[in-house]
């Protein structure tokens, strides 16, 4: 019996120590880590008595320490008591690292949306500690007119501070009467009521408020600033007795589309400014604007206009475009015989001036200055001071003074340009010179003492005697002795009112050597000039001297007729 005790006992004694040998080294601790609120996957580190572990690793029996950390968690840490079946801890799930967010509006924010590493929506928050899994967040404050946003950050175990406060006021509006309706108008608030009203957490800025009662409309300027408790706008409605009138009475008068009575009529109006239509049979419908404010009351009066008078003022201005001079004032005297306005006396002056003005521009095309400037007399005696009027009279004043100086210059060479036409082509022109005399008094005058003094003896025959127009008159003249002849061309002028000018040149001719016969005489080509070139160097001052005494002689006979 003890051998068998015996060798039970050394028999249990072998398997404990082989059941010891084969758990022991295949004891483990098992386990699944995730990150609350649904995070997963972290990189988490694990790890076993310091050293780093894996779940299912064998750790051998007895007590361990378990420690799980991961970025942006906090870390879990527990003791874990290892027998020969292992260990489960299940899943160990990490809470995020958090901060605080501490809150505040001035005034109450309506809703507050937090969006991040969490979503959360606070209403009607004045001031709010919230805790928050660290991370970047947004916020999103709205107030009744107002949207403020903010970014920020949450870090672990620290207080993040948020002050919310927009620039933002109370307008109070009110009117006189009151119950009027108006709308408030920025770029970011649009507001329609009625007075009296007081308006909270308005943004600070520039407003304009449109505030109405019936058809009465003001527009105000609002200025709300958030430095004043309390911004107060009040709008009058101010209403003025108007009365209108007319001559004659009993006329329709017309407010926009609507008639609002006849003449003479009292109405109230609100402050504004009106335009309203007088209308009444036989007479032309009368624009009347009205310009009302304050309280005091105004009368506006019209004096309506035939119609007939306005149909002939018509048609005068229609004619005076026209340049219908004649027509136009006919219509304006049809005018004037109904109606004796200023008006109608301005247009007949205007219609005067402007036929004058064009007759004056016309008459300076066709080169009569004179006829130009008496129109242009007759157009300033209308107008004085047209700068058009007196401008073109200084044009027409200045050619007429050309013009007169260039028919003064052309009569005063006139004589000159015939006497060349005459003598330019004759032979042997350029040997002999041209003699000029000047007396006072006419044409004629000169013209018939010439005459009488080429006949005294010895006398010319006059060949010619011409007058080719009103100021010239041309001799050619002839004289001939024994193998002898002289030409002279004579030109008499009038070349100022009591001046005549003559121009007369006298060519001398004796035989020549070649000398040849016609039935008419000797020929021309048998004549040489009388002159010192074609004379002997013995004669030449001969002939020199007998040339000056018969220009001096023919000179001193027209002198002695016109003494």
């Amino acid at each position: 019996m003890l051998p068998f005790l015996l060798w039970i006992a050394v028999s249990a004694l072998l398997f404990a120590r082989q059941f010891h040998r084969s758990h022991s080294a295949t004891a483990s601790v098992q386990f699944t880590v995730s990150g609350e609120s649904g995070f997963s996957g972290p990189q988490f580190f694990v790890s076993l008595n310091g050293s780093r572990f894996t779940s299912g690793e064998p750790c051998g029996l007895g007590r361990h320490v378990l420690r799980v950390a991961a970025d942006g968690f906090d870390s879990f840490e527990t003791n874990v008591s290892v027998g020969y079946f292992g260990e489960s801890l299940g899943t160990i799930t990490l809470k995020r690292s958090r901060g605080t967010l501490l809150l505040s509006s001035v005034p109450t924010a309506r809703l507050v949306e937090i969006s991040g590493t969490q979503s959360t929506r606070l209403e009607n928050s004045a001031r709010e500690t919230v805790s928050l899994p660290i991370g970047e967040y947004r916020l999103r404050a709205k107030f009744q007119h107002v949207t403020l946003e903010r970014s920020f950050d949450i870090r672990n175990d620290e207080t993040t501070t948020i002050h919310l406060a927009p620039a933002v006021a109370t307008l109070s509006i009110s009117s006189e009467p009151t119950n009027a309706q108006f709308r408030l108008e920025s770029p970011q608030v649009t507001i329609e009521q009625s007075t009296p009203a007081t308006l909270l957490e308005l943004p600070e800025g520039d407003y304009n408020l449109v505030i109405w009662q019936g058809e009465y409309r003001q527009r105000i300027p609002v200025v709300v600033r958030a430095s004043s408790p309390t911004n107060e706008v009040k709008a009058e409605f101010t209403y003025t007795p108007v009365t209108i009138t007319s001559e004659p009475t009993n006329a329709q008068i017309t407010l926009g589309s609507k008639v609002i009575g006849n003449t003479p009529l009292t109405v109230e109006l609100p402050a504004n400014r009106y335009v309203v239509a007088i209308e009444k049979k036989g007479f032309a419908t009368t624009n009347l604007s009205l310009t009302v404010t304050g309280k005091e009351p105004r009368t506006f009066s019209v004096t309506l206009i035939d119609s007939d008078y306005i149909d002939a003022i018509d048609r005068a201005h229609s004619r005076l475009s026209a340049s219908d001079y004649g027509d136009a004032l006919k219509e304006i005297e049809k005018a004037l015989l109904i109606r004796s306005s200023a008006e109608a006396l301005k247009l007949k002056q205007d219609i005067q001036f402007s036929s004058n003005f064009d007759g004056a521009r016309q008459a300076r095309q066709r080169g009569d200055h004179a006829k130009a400037l008496t129109q242009l007399d007759a157009a300033l005696a209308l107008k004085p001071n047209a700068s058009d009027a007196l401008a073109l009279k200084r044009e027409v004043t200045s050619e007429l003074q050309r013009v007169t100086l260039n028919a003064v210059e052309k009569r005063r060479t006139h004589p000159q340009e015939i006497f060349n036409e005459m003598t330019t082509n004759t032979r042997f022109n350029e040997l002999f010179e041209t003699q000029t005399l000047q007396f006072k008094g006419s044409l004629e005058t000169v013209r018939t003492a010439i005459v009488r003094a080429v006949s005294r003896k010895p006398a010319w025959t006059i060949r010619v005697n011409d007058k080719p127009d009103t100021d010239t008159a041309v001799f050619h003249l002839d004289a001939s002795g024994f193998g002898s002849k002289q030409n002279a061309v004579v030109v008499v002028g009038q070349t100022a009112d009591n001046e005549v000018t003559v121009h007369f040149k006298i060519f001398q001719f004796v035989l020549g050597n070649n000398i040849q016969l016609s039935f008419s005489g000797f020929s021309q080509d048998s004549y040489q000039p009388l002159h010192p070139r074609f004379a002997t160097e013995a004669r030449a001052a001969s002939v020199q001297r007998n040339l000056a005494h018969d220009i001096q002689d023919f000179r001193t006979r027209i002198e002695d007729e016109l003494k």
